[in-house]
């Protein structure tokens, strides 16, 4: 459960050092935090959201486009972002955003969306 304005400011911001607008950006789903890195030929961003986590940690990449897409359809101060699992290990499952009101009260408007990730990018060598 991440704050929807929280998340869709920090993927603006770090989509900005993107090279090209098919770019992805990182996203390190911790305990307590999301930190988002976005790479760029000879730039890097780096940010973290405050979440509240549900079991383990996740690593996946994203389309900024498409998750802002995602989230300009939730209509309530937070997201809940759901990981599903794949059968091959090395390709992340489905990620599902859905409109939650408060961090304690759960919204349930019907609204999904549903994003394929790629697997984590690999940082670059510093």
């Amino acid at each position: 459960i991440v704050s929807t304005q929280d998340l869709l400011d920090s993927t603006r911001r770090v989509g900005l050092v993107l090279e090209h607008r098919d770019g992805s950006i990182g996203y390190t789903f911790k305990e307590g935090e999301l930190v988002l890195d976005g790479f760029g030929h000879e730039t890097t961003a780096s940010e973290s959201v405050s979440i509240e986590l549900t079991g383990d940690e996740v690593s996946v990449a994203l389309r900024p486009a498409l998750l802002i897409d995602g989230l300009a359809g939730i209509n309530t101060e937070y997201v809940k972002i759901g990981f599903t699992k794949s059968a091959n290990p090395g390709k992340p499952g489905p990620i599902l955003l859905t409109n939650h009101g408060a961090k304690e009260k759960t919204v349930n408007d019907g609204y999904r969306y549903l994003l394929q990730p790629y697997p984590q990018i690999a940082k670059r060598a510093e």
